[in-house]
């Protein structure tokens, strides 16, 4: 019976460090396989009726250590979330350039600036003339190339938010299949280190992407979760849709749940959708702001903040832009002029459109040595109510040689009946007459300047839409007053009360005009939120306040979009003379006797000044608020956008540096060490010798029993 449990005890032996040598041999091999963990064999001695039976192996382990291998993950979260910061921001700069870069906006604009200061110099000069249009298209494009470009960036954040979450579906089913399959394993007394390798790797990939908790159940089972609780996988895996947007556009924004709008024109990230998809439902299982770290939520950042304040400062530099070079354009006139003057401005109303006017303005043409005709009108445009008002004023004054009218797209038509220039022009000192001025919005623009008859720089549409400046959430009407919108639909008119709030001022506006395609909302931006009116697609609104809170709020038309829409106006591209140089003068002062003189600097030399003079941009998109000029601000734009490349760079350099040491440190407890394995090797090989020893001895011994029995 001895000899019996010998030759068990040494057969236990020998299959015991059989797979001793199997394990060692698999270690060896994956020694530079990515997510192996060294495995370890754990034996016990085996026992029948208390005598000792040999020995067997308790199991197969990985030599993982669970604290180190949490803060891996933890740390592969922010790896993730600053890569993902770092290679946009590498991206943005590419597409923005540098402040020395010759292409860059800030260039572009200076450029613009002395091609003025050219013209001024030498306003007689068609070359320069030709400069000046040539160099303000290039701003403009700069600025379209800019607006476009960050839209693409936004495009390729939403594509990668669309891949991730996939990636991260395609991960919680392989776990929910590793789950199961480790669980019956177990149960059968079968080894699962090499699949709790492969599940662990998986859950490192989903860590990247979002932060997770997680805990393992006696069976075997690996539950994850999101950080606010909601389970992603334990026997089955949780889906998480999402579907990108085909076209991204300025326009598209995601909106939280509980917000009326939910969830915009973006899509929400949620977990087990409805199919299909139902905002009230759907939106408890929102996860889209609460994802807080990682990738994908640096992507979601980059796609709704980020390149959003980007779009923002580039529209805010243009609609700056375009209005300071409009307003001083429009005070000026050609030579030679046009025959006809057609608005950009299509009024909503047509001729029936009210207007709010004081002051006057002067009309009439000029004859070919640029002595202005008589007659000419003065229009007193406090006498006035509507553009029909205008209209007929202009139509009625005998001898002016001038028609005016309101084409089918709304626009105000001058026409010279003589086949001489058109001028439209603000009254000049030592005139005793004030200049035009016509309510829009928080201000007033000259009448040129309102219908958009001699603007450099275009829009579309011109009244689209109107912005706030950047403002405390807090802010309320600090008194009351009525807003009339003049839109396709009509005129419709919004009261707002002392104290109210942002929010209820954009619902006042939504209730007052409901149907009519205009909509309010408030924003919430980086560093406060911003009042956005936009109005039917395509078409312009004209606003305007009895009281102060658009004055208050800084409201203007068009600052939405402004960069993507900016472009020199047509005529002017197609005839470089139509830039305006001067004004309209009178000499000997008081003598009636007006005219433009063809060597007149004064309109091209303010236009050249207005880029020297300081602007004070309001703090937005995390840019602090700053007192510069309009290429300095292209600059601050530039410097801003490098300043933050350059700290997600270092970001970047420190968390990457991080994870590594962290990852070593559990590498060097879980991974394979070859010395150890060599001399593991050698141990194992000699007790399997002996083992066989063992087992050629007591087979030695059973033959010399069995020789005894003959």
């Amino acid at each position: 019976m001895s000899l019996a449990i010998t030759l068990t005890n040494a057969l236990s032996g020998l299959m015991v460090n059989q797979t001793s040598l199997q394990v060692t041999a698999n270690n060896v091999a994956n020694v530079n396989t990515e997510g192996y963990s060294r495995k370890t064999v754990t034996t016990e001695s085996r026992t029948l009726a208390g005598v000792g039976a040999g020995v067997v192996i308790s199991s197969i382990d990985r030599a993982v250590d669970q604290f180190l291998q949490g803060e891996v993950r933890t740390e592969a979260t922010a790896l993730g979330e600053r890569e993902v910061r770092r290679d946009f921001y590498l991206q943005m700069q590419a597409l923005f350039g540098n402040l020395n870069d010759d292409n860059s906006v800030g260039a572009t604009i200076t450029r613009f600036a002395t091609s003025l200061e050219n013209v001024a110099t030498n306003p007689d000069s068609a070359v320069h003339r030709l400069d000046a249009v040539t160099a303000g298209a290039a701003a403009a494009r700069e600025l379209n190339a800019l607006a476009q470009g960050v839209q693409d960036l936004r495009g390729e954040a939403d594509r990668k938010i669309a891949a991730a979450v996939d990636d991260i579906n395609d991960q919680l089913s392989f776990i929910a299949e590793l789950n199961v399959k480790i669980a019956n394993h177990r149960l059968a007394g079968n080894p699962t280190a090499d699949l709790e390798d492969q599940r662990a790797l998986a859950i490192d990939t989903v860590a990247e992407y979002l932060p997770i908790q997680y805990f393992e159940r006696s069976n075997g089972y690996i539950v994850i979760m999101t950080r606010n609780g909601q389970t992603l996988v334990e026997s089955q895996a949780t889906r998480i849709g999402y579907s990108a947007s085909t076209v991204m556009t300025a326009e598209r924004t995601y909106l939280p749940p509980g917000d009326p709008g939910y969830p915009g024109t973006i899509a929400g990230i949620i977990v087990n959708p409805s199919d299909p998809p139902n905002p009230v439902s759907d939106g408890s299982r929102d996860i889209t702001l609460s994802i807080g770290s990682g990738r994908l939520a640096s992507l979601i950042e980059m796609r709704d903040t980020t390149l959003v304040d980007m779009a923002d400062q580039f529209d805010e530099l243009a609609a700056q832009l375009r209005d300071r070079v409009n307003a001083l354009h429009n005070q000026g006139t050609p030579y030679p002029g046009s025959t006809v003057m057609t608005g950009t401005v299509m009024l909503p109303l047509g001729a029936a459109t009210p207007v709010s006017a004081t002051g006057y303005v002067r009309i009439g043409t000029v004859d070919a040595s640029g002595n202005m005709n008589v007659p000419r009108l003065d229009l007193d445009l406090g006498t006035v109510a509507t553009v029909a008002d205008i209209v007929t004023a202009i139509n009625s004054t005998a001898g002016l040689n001038v028609t005016a009218a309101v084409d089918g797209q709304g626009r105000l038509v001058l026409t010279s009946g003589s086949g001489d220039e058109l001028v439209v022009a603000q009254p000049e000192p030592p005139s005793a007459l004030a200049p035009s001025a016509i309510g829009l919005a928080g201000g007033t623009r000259g009448f040129s300047h309102f219908f958009g008859l001699n603007n450099f720089f275009t829009a579309t549409p011109e009244l689209g839409g109107y912005s706030s400046g950047v403002i405390n959430p807090a802010t309320r009407a600090d008194s009351a007053g009525t807003l009339t919108f003049q839109t396709p639909g009509g005129t419709f008119a919004a009261a707002y009360a002392n104290g109210m709030s942002l929010q209820q001022v954009a619902d006042t506006i939504n209730a007052a005009l409901a149907g009519q395609g205009v909509t309010a909302a408030v924003d919430q931006v980086t560093g406060g939120a911003r009042l956005q009116i936009t109005g039917p697609d395509g078409t312009d609104i004209v606003l305007t306040d009895s009281g102060t809170l658009l004055q208050t709020l800084g409201v203007r038309p068009s600052v939405a979009g402004a960069a993507r829409s900016i472009g020199v106006r047509q005529a002017i591209l197609e005839s470089p003379d139509l830039l305006s140089r001067g004004k309209l003068r009178e000499e000997p002062a008081g003598s009636g006797n007006f005219y433009i003189g063809s060597a007149d600097d004064a309109i091209a030399r303010a236009m050249a000044d207005a880029f020297a003079t300081n602007v004070s941009f309001g703090t937005l998109g995390g840019l602090p608020a700053t007192d510069t000029s309009l290429a300095g601000y292209g600059a601050a734009i530039l410097s801003f956008n490098a300043s933050n490349a350059e700290t997600a760079e270092r970001d970047f350099i420190f968390q990457d540096s991080l994870h590594r040491d962290l990852k070593d440190k559990a590498l060097s407890f879980s991974g394979v060490n070859l010395d150890e394995e060599m001399s593991n090797m050698v141990v194992y090989q000699n007790a399997y010798q002996a083992s066989a020893r063992l087992v050629q001895a007591v087979d030695e011994l059973f033959t010399i029993l069995v020789n005894l029995g003959r």
